[in-house]
């Protein structure tokens, strides 16, 4: 797994995303594989800036640590975690996405989208720390 930690603050995002895209052309993944997991790592990564340092400290916000690499069953593996209060945004119920705008609560459809275009997701709390992770298939360019 090749990590990269930086603040939880928008203007790291760019480098994170870059971190994470960087290692995933190198591994020969698609075009469309790699826009998925940019998808899903910006959904989760904003999920992280915005809630889990609600109130940043006078250095700045808490931590945020993405890794990438493949599993033993070739998947790429997508991992973001933080220090934040404990929080499984899987827990949360699906959102409709069938009910109006007028009618539809707010929230949960960046989860929804990052578990439609993820092949898995999954989460755990351990040593004060939040770890999200999403899986997705092996999908090789052909050259």
């Amino acid at each position: 797994m090749a990590w990269l930690e930086l603040p939880a603050g928008h203007e790291s995002f760019p480098l994170l995303r870059d971190h994470i895209l960087t290692r995933g052309a190198g591994l020969a993944l698609t075009g469309e594989m790699l826009a998925r997991i940019e998808l899903v790592l910006e959904e989760m990564l904003v999920n992280v800036i915005e809630y889990a340092y609600p109130q940043p400290t006078r250095t700045g916000p808490g931590p945020v640590r993405v890794g990438c690499g493949l599993d033993d069953q070739g998947r790429f593996l997508l991992v973001i975690e933080d220090h934040g209060p404990a929080f499984n945004p899987l827990e949360r119920p699906s959102p409709d996405v069938l009910a109006s705008m007028d009618e539809r609560q707010v929230g949960g459809l960046g989860i929804f989208l990052a578990q439609e275009m993820a092949d898995a997701l999954s989460y755990q709390r351990a040593d004060d720390r939040n770890s999200l992770m999403a899986a997705f298939s092996p999908r090789l360019s052909v050259s």
